[in-house]
């Protein structure tokens, strides 16, 4: 691969034109502004080298580069991008972004190292080092396109860059990349670099792409973009790759984070609960009544149903959404019989397509990963403002020691419990942690959910979320991760995993399978607004891109029949639930027709809030429940 000087390529990108013009924005002299990116771009190229010595963050900068937020016409186009502050500020964010995911480090990181060598405010080189940052990420896409180069490639052409940085690396930014100071920094790089190359060289070459079914509207738009001086345009036979490579970046740009919402929905939350004190509790089982003591406790038994295919990393397994009749003096047990079917509207795809959404883009085969669905546990006030636990776990073993921990838990005394089991979920590992999990409890209006090893701190806990954290990390060990939700969080991992995912199927032979395209739908997130049946603007590329290998696929003489379902959180009243996820149902499946998908291949059915895939008593888990399920039609 033709080797590029990053440093000088980003620094001639903020040509004088656009220096004026920044200028101009944010009062800044022309001439301080290039000696701040001067500064700027050594720093942050230093820290995608530090980056890439692991195989980790090579693929986590190859993922980043290739995402849609990294702008490979950024040269011709950031004169018109600083023209106003809107467009200042989405440059500082896709920079952010870009670097966060890249690196691990946020721009304010390595802003602060810039401010301490141009003397200027921290305010305005973050602002300024996160716009260099999305230049930087879109002239290293622009060059990678060109070159046609694949993840193996980086370590060395990162390696390249050492004259560009040597001497603009200060003891202080070596710290923050991980060095002791800035001669180990340059004394250890390039040979930990020369590693990582023949590391990443040595293992076995991914498959190259096989030739795309379909160009969405999208795709057969891209420009055919200029070279970004000083990046050398290579061959003219290579302008037909380019055309292609811009197809694959908008199928498949990636970003890393694992998305945890199933289906149409996003982020499964990460969940959580605590304990404390000691108390007893009454149980009454389908073998008799276990005296226990006082905590009210009504456990639905589901024992061999198979978890529906919930999203991207789990198959999550519903969670009773309403409360039973509450004792104070004991507590009763329903059982509801085994059933060998799941829900209706469920993707049926769980054994032939399991899907996994923390892949990176090297992995040859994302979408053959088995996964089983996670053992939950969640506390909160219901709708009607009732204390409740609710938790799906595997067997009564698991629910004994549930019952247990909260028999030695203070506030159990006024929680209503209500318990699934289900053969299928994957065995708590957290039930070991019990009594610090229920702890939070004992705080007014504490809410949390756990779902494997990721807890969400909600509720009152939100409120001193880091205090808690810490606590909880604290007490788990560094297995679990501790958060709040995010939901645009969610929806950006969740849309990374679907592009990679549909990068892949577009790449292999299984395109026209339909559990299979089921199963890469439900990695995304279709992010209804309140109340609204329209298919929102961050969707519609993904789904346009969906309808474009489905009228692929029918034209080929393998059509793929789908059904798509929604679902809504309980929040609300029932019938308007159940009449707005018809509405919303039906408004995907238009969308898709009228992008080119055969209108006698979809269906289209709202079941509002039934088949719940977490707890409506956080916001992660009516985040979940909020979803779009695409399944096979069996027709």
């Amino acid at each position: 691969m033709k080797q590029i000087d990053l440093v000088q390529s980003t620094n001639h990108t903020f040509s004088e034109p656009v220096r004026k013009q920044l200028s101009t924005q944010i009062g800044l002299s022309p001439e301080i502004l290039e000696h701040m990116v001067g500064c700027a771009a050594p720093v942050l190229v230093a820290s995608l080298m530090a980056a890439a010595i692991s195989a980790e963050g090579n693929a986590a900068i190859f993922e980043a580069t290739r995402s849609k937020e990294a702008n490979p016409h950024i040269a011709e186009e950031l004169v018109q991008l600083t023209a106003a502050t809107a467009g200042i500020k989405d440059l500082e964010t896709a920079g952010d972004a870009l670097l966060t995911h890249a690196t691990g480090r946020r721009v304010a990181v390595l802003g602060d190292q810039v401010a301490a060598q141009t003397g200027l405010p921290s305010q305005a080189t973050h602002v300024l080092t996160g716009m260099v940052a999305a230049v930087l990420f879109g002239v290293l896409k622009h060059h990678l396109l060109l070159e046609q180069a694949h993840e193996s490639a980086l370590p060395a052409m990162l390696r390249a860059q050492l004259a560009a940085v040597s001497g603009r690396i200060s003891d202080t930014v070596a710290q923050a990349m991980g060095f002791a100071d800035a001669s180990e920094f340059q004394r250890s790089i390039a040979s930990r670099l020369g590693a990582a190359t023949r590391a990443v060289t040595a293992a076995p070459e991914v498959a190259a792409p096989r030739q795309p079914v379909a160009v969405s509207p999208t795709a057969a738009a891209a420009r055919s973009s200029s070279d970004v001086a000083p990046i050398e345009a290579g061959k003219a036979g290579r302008w037909a790759w380019l055309l292609f490579a811009l197809l694959a970046i908008v199928l498949g740009g990636v970003f890393t984070w694992s998305r945890l919402h199933p289906a149409g929905g996003a982020d499964g939350a990460k969940p959580a609960a605590a304990a404390a004190s000691s108390r007893s509790v009454a149980a009454t089982g389908s073998g008799g009544t276990t005296s226990v003591g006082a905590v009210t406790a009504a456990s639905t038994v589901a024992a061999s149903r198979p978890a529906a295919v919930a999203g991207p990393a789990v198959a999550s397994q519903a969670v009773a959404g309403g409360s039973a009749a509450a004792s104070t003096a004991a507590a009763s047990v329903s059982v509801v019989p085994a059933t060998a079917s799941a829900p209706v509207g469920a993707s049926a795809v769980a054994g032939s397509i399991p899907l996994v959404s923390a892949l990176r883009s090297g992995e040859p085969h994302p979408l053959e990963h088995d996964t089983v669905p996670k053992a939950q546990l969640a506390f909160g006030a219901s709708r009607a403002g009732v204390p409740m636990l609710e938790a799906v776990l595997k067997d009564e073993t698991e629910k004994e020691k549930l019952l247990d921990a909260l028999g030695r838990n203070a506030a159990a005394g006024r929680v209503h419990v209500d318990v699934r089991l289900d053969a299928h979920v994957a065995s708590a590992g957290w039930l070991g942690h019990l009594d610090d999990l229920l702890a939070p409890m004992t705080v007014p209006g504490a809410a949390l959910r756990i779902e494997g090893t990721r807890i969400e701190l909600a509720g009152a806990l939100a409120a001193n979320a880091s205090d808690w954290r810490s606590r909880l990390q604290r007490q788990l060990g560094p297995t679990y991760n501790i958060a709040v939700f995010n939901a645009d969080e969610a929806t950006t991992s969740a849309t990374d995993a679907y592009l990679r995912a549909m990068a892949h199927i577009v790449e292999t032979d299984r395109r026209c399978v339909a559990p299979d395209m089921a199963g890469v739908l439900n990695l995304q997130v279709i992010g209804f607004a309140s109340s609204s049946g329209h298919v929102p603007a961050s969707a519609k590329e993904s789904l346009t891109e969906a309808a474009q290998l489905m009228k692929a696929c029918a034209d080929g003489g393998h059509p793929v029949r789908l059904t798509i379902s929604a679902f809504s959180d309980n929040a609300g009243n029932a019938d308007a639930n159940l009449q707005l996820s018809q509405k919303r149902a039906q408004a995907v499946r238009d969308f898709l027709v009228s992008a080119g998908a055969p209108a006698d291949q979809l269906t289209a059915t709202g079941y509002g809030r039934a088949q719940p895939v977490a707890s409506n008593l956080t916001a992660g888990g009516r985040f979940a429940n909020r979803r779009i399920v695409f399944a096979a039609d069996g027709r």
